[in-house]
Protein backbone atom coordinates (compact mmCIF):
# COMPACT_ATOMS: atom_id res chain seq x y z
CA UNK A 1 0.00 0.00 0.00
CA UNK A 2 1.39 3.41 -1.01
CA UNK A 3 2.00 5.71 1.95
CA UNK A 4 0.79 9.30 2.12
CA UNK A 5 4.43 10.39 2.13
CA UNK A 6 5.10 8.57 -1.16
CA UNK A 7 1.95 10.00 -2.72
CA UNK A 8 2.93 13.53 -1.73
CA UNK A 9 6.45 12.98 -3.03
CA UNK A 10 5.21 11.76 -6.40
CA UNK A 11 2.76 14.64 -6.64
CA UNK A 12 5.42 17.20 -5.78
CA UNK A 13 7.88 15.74 -8.27
CA UNK A 14 5.27 15.73 -11.04
CA UNK A 15 4.12 19.29 -10.33
CA UNK A 16 7.75 20.46 -10.22
CA UNK A 17 8.39 18.76 -13.56
CA UNK A 18 5.37 20.49 -15.10
CA UNK A 19 6.33 23.87 -13.69
CA UNK A 20 9.85 23.66 -15.07
CA UNK A 21 8.68 22.34 -18.43
CA UNK A 22 6.05 25.02 -19.00
CA UNK A 23 7.86 27.78 -17.14
CA UNK A 24 6.99 28.90 -13.63
CA UNK A 25 5.45 32.08 -14.98
CA UNK A 26 2.92 30.03 -16.97
CA UNK A 27 2.07 27.63 -14.15
CA UNK A 28 -1.28 27.65 -12.36
CA UNK A 29 -1.94 29.81 -9.27
CA UNK A 30 -2.54 26.58 -7.33
CA UNK A 31 0.92 25.31 -8.15
CA UNK A 32 2.60 28.59 -7.21
CA UNK A 33 0.73 28.69 -3.89
CA UNK A 34 0.59 25.05 -2.80
CA UNK A 35 3.56 23.23 -4.37
CA UNK A 36 5.69 24.06 -1.32
CA UNK A 37 3.16 22.26 0.91
CA UNK A 38 3.23 19.09 -1.21
CA UNK A 39 7.03 19.26 -1.40
CA UNK A 40 7.29 19.62 2.38
CA UNK A 41 4.97 16.64 2.93
CA UNK A 42 6.91 14.54 0.38
CA UNK A 43 10.45 15.46 1.42
CA UNK A 44 11.41 17.38 -1.74
CA UNK A 45 11.26 20.91 -0.35
CA UNK A 46 15.03 21.36 -0.03
CA UNK A 47 15.50 20.56 -3.71
CA UNK A 48 12.65 22.85 -4.74
CA UNK A 49 14.02 25.65 -2.55
CA UNK A 50 17.18 25.68 -4.66
CA UNK A 51 15.20 26.71 -7.74
CA UNK A 52 15.54 30.51 -7.74
CA UNK A 53 13.16 30.85 -10.69
CA UNK A 54 10.44 29.05 -8.76
CA UNK A 55 10.98 31.30 -5.74
CA UNK A 56 10.55 34.43 -7.84
CA UNK A 57 7.15 33.22 -9.10
CA UNK A 58 5.94 31.40 -5.97
CA UNK A 59 3.59 32.83 -3.38
CA UNK A 60 6.08 34.60 -1.07
CA UNK A 61 4.20 34.13 2.20
CA UNK A 62 3.47 30.41 1.77
CA UNK A 63 6.99 29.72 0.51
CA UNK A 64 8.76 31.63 3.29
CA UNK A 65 6.67 29.85 5.92
CA UNK A 66 7.41 26.39 4.49
CA UNK A 67 11.10 26.95 3.80
CA UNK A 68 11.65 28.49 7.23
CA UNK A 69 10.88 25.14 8.81
CA UNK A 70 13.80 23.42 7.09
CA UNK A 71 16.86 22.86 9.30
CA UNK A 72 19.39 25.62 8.72
CA UNK A 73 21.98 23.30 7.17
CA UNK A 74 19.34 22.04 4.69
CA UNK A 75 18.57 25.50 3.30
CA UNK A 76 19.79 25.94 -0.29
CA UNK A 77 21.42 29.30 -0.99
CA UNK A 78 18.44 30.50 -3.00
CA UNK A 79 16.02 29.58 -0.20
CA UNK A 80 18.11 31.37 2.42
CA UNK A 81 18.21 34.52 0.31
CA UNK A 82 14.46 34.23 -0.26
CA UNK A 83 13.66 34.05 3.45
CA UNK A 84 16.07 36.87 4.28
CA UNK A 85 14.45 39.11 1.66
CA UNK A 86 10.86 37.88 2.03
CA UNK A 87 9.53 41.28 3.15
CA UNK A 88 11.12 42.94 0.11
CA UNK A 89 9.89 40.17 -2.15
CA UNK A 90 6.33 40.51 -0.87
CA UNK A 91 6.33 44.24 -1.57
CA UNK A 92 8.04 44.01 -4.98
CA UNK A 93 5.77 45.26 -7.75
CA UNK A 94 7.11 43.01 -10.49
CA UNK A 95 8.77 39.64 -10.99
CA UNK A 96 11.86 41.46 -12.18
CA UNK A 97 12.06 43.42 -8.94
CA UNK A 98 11.64 40.18 -6.98
CA UNK A 99 14.64 38.79 -8.84
CA UNK A 100 16.59 41.94 -8.01
CA UNK A 101 15.74 41.65 -4.31
CA UNK A 102 16.99 38.05 -4.20
CA UNK A 103 20.17 38.97 -6.06
CA UNK A 104 20.86 41.87 -3.70
CA UNK A 105 20.44 39.64 -0.65
CA UNK A 106 22.89 37.14 -2.09
CA UNK A 107 25.46 39.85 -2.82
CA UNK A 108 25.14 41.39 0.65
CA UNK A 109 25.02 38.35 2.88
CA UNK A 110 26.38 35.39 0.91
CA UNK A 111 29.55 36.70 -0.76
CA UNK A 112 31.37 34.17 -2.90
CA UNK A 113 28.16 32.30 -3.77
CA UNK A 114 27.07 32.84 -7.33
CA UNK A 115 24.39 30.32 -8.25
CA UNK A 116 21.80 32.83 -9.47
CA UNK A 117 22.14 32.39 -13.22
CA UNK A 118 18.39 31.62 -13.25
CA UNK A 119 17.64 35.12 -12.01
CA UNK A 120 19.48 36.88 -14.81
CA UNK A 121 17.95 34.58 -17.43
CA UNK A 122 14.31 35.19 -16.48
CA UNK A 123 14.11 38.13 -18.87
CA UNK A 124 11.61 39.88 -16.61
CA UNK A 125 11.67 43.70 -16.67
CA UNK A 126 13.06 45.18 -13.45
CA UNK A 127 13.10 48.80 -12.31
CA UNK A 128 16.55 48.19 -10.81
CA UNK A 129 19.26 45.53 -10.74
CA UNK A 130 22.22 45.18 -8.36
CA UNK A 131 25.57 44.87 -10.11
CA UNK A 132 27.54 44.74 -6.90
CA UNK A 133 27.01 45.38 -3.20
CA UNK A 134 29.22 45.57 -0.16
CA UNK A 135 28.21 45.45 3.49
CA UNK A 136 29.00 43.60 6.68
CA UNK A 137 27.04 40.32 6.30
CA UNK A 138 24.09 40.20 8.70
CA UNK A 139 23.13 37.24 10.83
CA UNK A 140 20.05 35.38 9.64
CA UNK A 141 17.08 37.14 11.22
CA UNK A 142 13.65 38.57 10.67
CA UNK A 143 12.26 41.94 11.72
CA UNK A 144 8.68 41.92 12.93
CA UNK A 145 6.92 45.26 12.56
CA UNK A 146 3.39 46.30 13.46
CA UNK A 147 3.31 47.65 17.02
CA UNK A 148 2.80 51.40 17.35
CA UNK A 149 4.42 51.69 20.80
CA UNK A 150 7.46 50.28 22.53
CA UNK A 151 7.63 46.47 22.71
CA UNK A 152 8.44 45.46 26.27
CA UNK A 153 7.84 41.70 26.40
CA UNK A 154 8.21 38.64 24.16
CA UNK A 155 7.65 34.90 24.56
CA UNK A 156 7.97 31.82 22.34
CA UNK A 157 5.13 29.30 21.99
CA UNK A 158 3.44 26.90 19.60
CA UNK A 159 0.07 26.65 17.87
CA UNK A 160 -0.72 23.34 16.16
CA UNK A 161 2.95 22.39 16.31
CA UNK A 162 4.08 25.57 14.54
CA UNK A 163 6.32 28.14 16.25
CA UNK A 164 4.77 31.42 17.28
CA UNK A 165 5.86 34.55 19.10
CA UNK A 166 3.75 36.73 21.36
CA UNK A 167 4.74 40.32 22.10
CA UNK A 168 3.54 42.85 24.67
CA UNK A 169 3.54 46.55 23.90
CA UNK A 170 2.97 50.01 25.30
CA UNK A 171 0.37 50.40 22.51
CA UNK A 172 -1.95 48.32 24.78
CA UNK A 173 -2.01 45.33 22.42
CA UNK A 174 -0.53 41.88 22.23
CA UNK A 175 0.51 40.49 18.85
CA UNK A 176 0.94 36.85 17.86
CA UNK A 177 3.45 36.36 15.05
CA UNK A 178 4.67 33.70 12.66
CA UNK A 179 8.44 34.14 13.22
CA UNK A 180 9.21 32.51 9.86
CA UNK A 181 7.16 34.70 7.55
CA UNK A 182 7.12 37.71 9.88
CA UNK A 183 3.34 37.99 9.58
CA UNK A 184 1.00 38.93 12.43
CA UNK A 185 -1.47 36.07 12.89
CA UNK A 186 -3.53 37.76 15.63
CA UNK A 187 -3.81 41.12 17.42
CA UNK A 188 -5.22 40.84 20.95
CA UNK A 189 -7.00 43.96 22.14
CA UNK A 190 -8.68 44.62 25.48
CA UNK A 191 -6.14 46.07 27.89
CA UNK A 192 -6.60 49.77 28.67
CA UNK A 193 -2.99 50.36 29.72
CA UNK A 194 0.40 49.36 28.38
CA UNK A 195 0.98 45.60 28.29
CA UNK A 196 4.15 44.88 30.25
CA UNK A 197 4.44 41.09 30.25
CA UNK A 198 3.36 38.03 28.24
CA UNK A 199 3.70 34.27 28.80
CA UNK A 200 2.56 31.10 27.02
CA UNK A 201 0.82 28.23 28.80
CA UNK A 202 -1.80 25.53 28.34
CA UNK A 203 -5.24 24.80 29.73
CA UNK A 204 -6.68 21.36 28.94
CA UNK A 205 -4.08 20.90 26.23
CA UNK A 206 -5.00 24.13 24.41
CA UNK A 207 -2.55 27.03 24.06
CA UNK A 208 -3.20 30.10 26.15
CA UNK A 209 -1.51 33.44 26.66
CA UNK A 210 -1.38 35.40 29.89
CA UNK A 211 -0.65 39.12 29.80
CA UNK A 212 0.15 41.65 32.51
CA UNK A 213 -0.81 45.30 32.14
CA UNK A 214 -0.46 48.67 33.73
CA UNK A 215 -4.29 48.72 33.82
CA UNK A 216 -3.91 46.53 36.98
CA UNK A 217 -5.33 43.41 35.32
CA UNK A 218 -4.08 40.12 33.98
CA UNK A 219 -5.81 38.65 30.95
CA UNK A 220 -5.89 35.07 29.73
CA UNK A 221 -6.35 34.70 25.97
CA UNK A 222 -7.01 32.08 23.34
CA UNK A 223 -4.23 32.99 20.84
CA UNK A 224 -6.06 31.25 17.97
CA UNK A 225 -9.45 32.98 18.21
CA UNK A 226 -8.16 36.12 19.93
CA UNK A 227 -10.82 35.84 22.64
CA UNK A 228 -10.21 36.78 26.27
CA UNK A 229 -11.03 33.68 28.35
CA UNK A 230 -10.56 35.36 31.74
CA UNK A 231 -9.73 38.69 33.35
CA UNK A 232 -7.90 38.44 36.68
CA UNK A 233 -8.45 41.41 38.97
CA UNK A 234 -7.02 42.07 42.41
CA UNK A 235 -3.77 44.01 42.10
CA UNK A 236 -4.04 47.64 43.14
CA UNK A 237 -1.32 48.95 40.84
CA UNK A 238 0.25 48.09 37.51
CA UNK A 239 1.14 44.44 36.86
CA UNK A 240 4.72 44.19 35.60
CA UNK A 241 5.28 40.44 35.11
CA UNK A 242 3.47 37.15 34.63
CA UNK A 243 4.57 33.50 34.53
CA UNK A 244 2.84 30.13 34.06
CA UNK A 245 3.43 27.22 36.43
CA UNK A 246 1.74 24.23 38.04
CA UNK A 247 0.70 23.18 41.53
CA UNK A 248 -0.39 19.55 41.93
CA UNK A 249 -0.73 19.23 38.16
CA UNK A 250 -3.09 22.20 37.85
CA UNK A 251 -2.16 25.33 35.89
CA UNK A 252 -1.34 28.42 37.87
CA UNK A 253 -0.25 31.96 37.12
CA UNK A 254 2.02 34.14 39.20
CA UNK A 255 2.09 37.91 38.76
CA UNK A 256 4.40 40.68 39.96
CA UNK A 257 3.06 44.16 40.66
CA UNK A 258 3.87 47.74 41.54
CA UNK A 259 1.63 47.20 44.58
CA UNK A 260 4.60 45.33 46.15
CA UNK A 261 2.82 41.95 46.10
CA UNK A 262 2.92 38.72 44.13
CA UNK A 263 -0.34 36.93 43.40
CA UNK A 264 -0.90 33.28 42.54
CA UNK A 265 -3.99 32.63 40.40
CA UNK A 266 -6.12 29.83 39.07
CA UNK A 267 -6.33 30.89 35.37
CA UNK A 268 -9.48 28.82 34.81
CA UNK A 269 -11.66 30.20 37.62
CA UNK A 270 -9.87 33.54 37.87
CA UNK A 271 -9.52 33.18 41.64
CA UNK A 272 -6.49 34.35 43.61
CA UNK A 273 -5.11 31.32 45.47
CA UNK A 274 -2.41 33.20 47.40
CA UNK A 275 -1.02 36.69 47.96
CA UNK A 276 2.71 36.82 48.71
CA UNK A 277 3.73 39.84 50.78
CA UNK A 278 7.17 40.85 51.94
CA UNK A 279 8.78 43.06 49.32
CA UNK A 280 8.97 46.73 50.26
CA UNK A 281 8.98 48.18 46.73
CA UNK A 282 7.72 47.36 43.24
CA UNK A 283 7.96 43.70 42.31
CA UNK A 284 9.31 43.61 38.77
CA UNK A 285 9.84 39.95 37.86
CA UNK A 286 8.53 36.49 38.70
CA UNK A 287 9.54 32.96 37.67
CA UNK A 288 8.50 29.41 38.52
CA UNK A 289 10.88 26.61 39.48
CA UNK A 290 11.25 23.54 41.70
CA UNK A 291 13.31 22.56 44.72
CA UNK A 292 13.25 18.87 45.67
CA UNK A 293 10.19 18.37 43.47
CA UNK A 294 8.22 21.13 45.17
CA UNK A 295 7.05 24.25 43.30
CA UNK A 296 8.79 27.50 44.10
CA UNK A 297 8.55 31.09 42.93
CA UNK A 298 11.42 33.57 42.61
CA UNK A 299 10.71 37.31 42.50
CA UNK A 300 12.78 40.42 41.90
CA UNK A 301 12.07 43.86 43.33
CA UNK A 302 13.14 47.48 43.38
CA UNK A 303 13.87 46.89 47.08
CA UNK A 304 17.17 45.33 45.87
CA UNK A 305 16.22 41.80 46.94
CA UNK A 306 15.29 38.49 45.35
CA UNK A 307 12.85 36.32 47.28
CA UNK A 308 12.13 32.60 46.97
CA UNK A 309 8.60 31.56 47.93
CA UNK A 310 6.49 28.51 48.56
CA UNK A 311 3.46 29.35 46.38
CA UNK A 312 1.23 26.96 48.34
CA UNK A 313 1.86 28.22 51.88
CA UNK A 314 2.87 31.74 50.85
CA UNK A 315 6.01 31.55 53.00
CA UNK A 316 9.32 33.12 52.00
CA UNK A 317 11.86 30.28 51.94
CA UNK A 318 14.85 32.47 51.13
Amino acid sequence: MTSEYDLERRLAERLTELGRRDGWGQSSPYLRRHLVEHAAAGGTLAELGGDAAFLVHADPIASASALGKLPGLSLPHAAEAFIRSSAAVRSAASLGDRSAALRLEQLLNMPGIDDYEQLTSLDEPASWWPRWARAQPESFHSMLEGHTGGVVGVAWGEIDGQPRLATASDDQTVRVWDPVSGDTSMVLEGHTGGVLGVAWGEIDGQPRLATASYDQTVRVWDPVSGDTTNILEGHTNGVLGVAWGEIDGQPRLATASNDQTVRVWDPVSGDTTNILEGHTDWVRGVAWGEIDGQPRLATTSNDQTVRVWDPVSGDTTN
